[in-house]
């Protein structure tokens, strides 16, 4: 019993940790779809542009919120490292997440759809990497040692 309850609380944490990612990515998204929109209703961009302006906006604006709240990383955790991956994560997603809703756009003719399947299909992905790559612990996540700020 005793080693079935440290891997309980780990995917617990897991599990909130994702319940986190998710709610802040819905806030972003709001700021990403509100971006793309603006910028094509009123006609200051195409929809390429469009997708990487709200990108760059949610971006900043996530960075921050899974710093503090998704992942929890306390202060004297935090490092230019995270910034550099965040952002050069970002860097690879606004081509990738262009390039799905290029091909989306082709297949649908909505940019609207084609943005929300095309930034569904790379949730996962960012999620994954960002917890497990941009605000990795210096140390060894494991169910018994877990470097995050579990205070907040």
């Amino acid at each position: 019993m005793d080693i079935i309850t440290p891997y309980n609380n780990y995917t617990k944490r897991v599990r909130m940790t994702f319940i986190r990612y998710l709610s802040i990515q819905l806030i972003a998204y709001g700021i990403d779809m509100g971006v793309f929109m603006g910028t094509i209703y009123t006609g200051l961009f195409g929809v390429i542009a469009a997708n990487v302006l709200g990108k760059i906006a949610a971006g900043v604006f996530a960075f921050l919120m899974h710093q503090n709240f998704t992942f929890r990383i306390k202060k004297n955790m935090r490092d230019r490292k995270q910034i550099i991956r965040y952002f050069f994560l970002l860097g690879i997603n606004i081509p990738m997440s262009s390039a799905f809703l290029a091909a989306l756009l082709l297949v649908t003719g909505v940019p609207i759809i084609a943005k929300l399947l095309s930034d569904t299909i790379c949730v996962f992905l960012s999620f994954w990497l960002s917890k497990k790559w941009v605000f990795k612990s210096n140390r060894l996540c494991t169910p018994h040692h877990i470097e995050h700020d579990d205070s907040l």
